[in-house]
């Protein structure tokens, strides 16, 4: 054991170092690989996101739709429900 050499400090200067290039290669690369101005791309991303924010609208309304309808038909099962209940009641009352 004594023999053994110890392993200097970390890692951690060389991963950070190599995470700091990648990211300069990255932003580099995007830069210089663009396919359009920075105008334009804002401009794709607003118009994504107003898309985005259409569809969510038209489901949330879809959703809500839906929900109101269900909420309808399990009322008048309800209803249905409490009317079998009450004649069944009413029968057995009539028994006695």
């Amino acid at each position: 054991m004594a023999n053994e050499k110890k392993k200097s400090g970390s890692a951690v200067p060389f991963v950070v170092g190599a995470a700091i290039a990648g990211a300069a290669v990255g932003v580099a690369a995007g830069v210089l690989l663009a396919p359009q101005s920075g105008e334009e791309t804002r401009k794709e991303i607003v118009n994504k996101g107003k898309e985005i924010l259409e569809k969510g609208e038209t489901k949330g309304k879809e959703i809500l739709k839906n929900g109101q309808e269900l909420a309808q038909k399990g009322e008048e099962m309800a209803k249905g429900k409490i009317k079998e209940v009450a004649k069944t009641v009413s029968d057995k009352m009539s028994e006695k």
